[in-house]
């Protein structure tokens, strides 16, 4: 969701939201650019309430950015394993343009990631039918 949008939306400025949620403008900056993790819970309700949106909204972005970040911190601890783990199955080029893809996975939005995912789903199914040839 587009916290900066709904606000301007709705004619409020980044202080009379700060005021509401009891934070400051820079608060409101960050989580506008998407810096939300940190959000606090009485927050995440005084903010959905300022922006007239449901709180699920920001709970469930809160927790995806928790998420990213959890997978961001374990895959830097298993980078080493997962370059082996592809360069096994692939071609150097594949493994390159696949790790590159996987590093950057945190940096997606939810909807970006599903995409990503239907795709490597297709793309698991292409042994299935080259065993077929």
């Amino acid at each position: 969701m587009d916290l900066k949008q709904r606000r301007l939306d709705l004619g409020l400025t980044m202080l009379e939201v700060a005021k509401i949620v009891g934070v400051s403008e820079a608060t409101i900056s960050r989580y506008e650019s998407g810096n939300i993790k940190n959000m606090r819970r009485d927050r995440i309700n005084k903010y959905a309430q300022a922006l007239s949106i449901d709180p699920t909204l920001l709970l469930n972005e809160v927790e995806w950015d928790k998420a990213a970040e959890e997978f961001e911190k374990g895959l830097q601890s298993d980078s080493e394993w997962l370059k082996k783990y592809l360069s096994e199955r692939f071609s150097d080029e594949d493994v390159s343009t696949a790790y590159e893809l996987i590093i950057q996975l945190p940096q997606f939005n939810k909807e970006g990631l599903i995409k990503i995912l239907e795709r490597m789903d297709e793309l698991s199914e292409v042994k299935k039918y080259l065993a077929q040839i």
